[in-house]
C-alpha cells in the first residue's frame, strides 16, 4: 500500500485501541495542522480520553463569529474546498479539522 493508506490504516488502529483502552498516562497531540479524515477521527479520541489534549497552533480564538462563518462550510455537510470557501486564509484549514474532529 502507499504512505497515505499505510498512515491511514495506523492513524485508524489507533483510535480504535484508545478508544477501547485509554493510556493510563496522559497523551497531548500538539501542533497539527493537518486535516486528513483519518488523523481527525484519532484526535477526536484523544480529546474524548480523561487526559487527552490536542493544541492546536496559531488557533485564534479572538475571531469573531461573522468572520468564523466567513471562512465557509469547511467540509461541514459539504465536501471541503468548496467554491465559496476562503481556503487561502490562515484559519480555514483548523476549521476543516475542528469540522471532521466533530468540535464546534
Amino acid at each position: 500500500i502507499d504512505g497515505a493508506a499505510r498512515r491511514n490504516r495506523l492513524f485508524s488502529k489507533a483510535a480504535e485501541r484508545w478508544r477501547a483502552n485509554p493510556p493510563a498516562n496522559p497523551v497531548i497531540a500538539a501542533g497539527v495542522t493537518s486535516a486528513a479524515p483519518a488523523l481527525a477521527r484519532l484526535l477526536r479520541v484523544v480529546t474524548e480520553m480523561p487526559q487527552g489534549a490536542v493544541v492546536l497552533p496559531d488557533f485564534d480564538l479572538t475571531l469573531s463569529p461573522e468572520v468564523w462563518d466567513e471562512l465557509g462550510r469547511a467540509g461541514a455537510g459539504t465536501p471541503p474546498f468548496a467554491p465559496e470557501d476562503a481556503v487561502t486564509h490562515p484559519q480555514y484549514h483548523l476549521k476543516l479539522l475542528l469540522n471532521r474532529m466533530a468540535i464546534a
